[in-house]
């Protein structure tokens, strides 16, 4: 049951008390291989960021066991080359919301894209 007392800043809260202590996740992975449109490159908070990134084969559904904050309304968190990448996309355009620096590594333990 929820109970709405302020829009947004209950949201926040809500996020805070339900997720777990944060915990840089870090994977091995088979090396990514980027959808159509997809530039594999650094990205910031509040870049803009292809809308083909946000690719359901590399979604990250498991952002509350590792602590991570939401991406807000309409977002989520997918792979981007070796990063986890929160993307937030509204009204045809996408950006980026959180950024996870080096969460993939390949087959070899390196995290350098080849």
């Amino acid at each position: 049951m929820a109970i709405v007392l302020g829009g947004c800043a209950l949201v926040l809260a809500w996020d805070y008390i339900n997720t777990k202590p944060y915990v840089h996740p870090q994977f091995v992975a088979e090396p990514y291989v980027p959808p159509k449109g997809c530039s594999i490159r650094s990205y910031e908070l509040f870049d803009d960021i292809a809308e083909s990134c946000a690719n359901g084969k590399y979604l990250f559904r498991a952002w509350r066991e590792y602590g991570l904050r939401s991406t807000g309304k309409g977002g989520a968190y997918y792979r981007v080359g070796n990063d986890l990448i929160g993307i937030n996309c509204n009204y045809g355009k996408c950006s980026v919301r959180q950024v996870e620096k080096d969460v993939f590594v390949n087959n070899n333990g390196s995290s350098k894209i080849k």
